[in-house]
């Protein structure tokens, strides 16, 4: 996101880089910048292991998603991103949040 927090046009050759990352998550939780990278790692270590286990998650503030195949057999997210429009969060489509 840029500084007055709008988003960038998808597409809009913008990278997220660990570092930056680690950095931003820092700024926005107080944590230091070594804590909030030992975070960021295990939150998505957790995620890699849900997502080999196959099981479909809801993410507060991202939004929700599972993991499924395809013909062959490569792992596929699918991704359903929190809405912020008219106040409305859905967090999980229907066949998720089951």
């Amino acid at each position: 996101m840029s500084d007055d927090d709008t988003p960038l046009p998808v597409g809009a050759g913008q990278k997220l880089r660990p570092g930056a990352f680690a950095e931003a998550v820092a700024t926005r939780s107080g944590m230091r910048r070594a804590d909030a990278r030992l975070a960021i790692e295990a939150v998505l270590g957790e995620l890699a292991e849900a997502f080999e286990r196959g099981e479909a998650f809801v993410l507060p503030g991202l939004g929700a998603g599972k993991i499924t195949r395809n013909k062959n057999g490569g792992l596929v997210i699918k991704l359903r991103l929190k809405n912020d429009k008219n106040g409305e969060l859905p967090l999980a489509p229907p066949d998720v949040s089951g």
